[in-house]
């Protein structure tokens, strides 16, 4: 599907800290999800993730300061 709509698929993210990029798009596994968040916000990236963002009540804790920042 990423050929059809031309979208490079990526196993790092090394590459993704090119100042051209400005959206990163995930389907991280649930429990992978607060990662690529941490992530684009330390380099500056919007992040576009699938629902849901957490799956426990006690990772809400750890996503608040970052989900307030928007």
């Amino acid at each position: 599907m990423a050929d059809q709509y031309g979208i490079a698929l990526l196993d790092s993210a090394e590459s993704l800290t090119d100042v051209s990029i400005a959206i990163i798009g995930s389907y991280a596994v649930d429990n992978e999800k607060i990662r690529v968040i941490e992530w684009c916000e330390r380099h500056g990236k919007h992040v576009m993730l699938g629902k849901p963002i957490v799956t426990w009540r006690k990772e809400l804790d750890r996503h608040t300061p970052l989900l307030l920042m928007t």
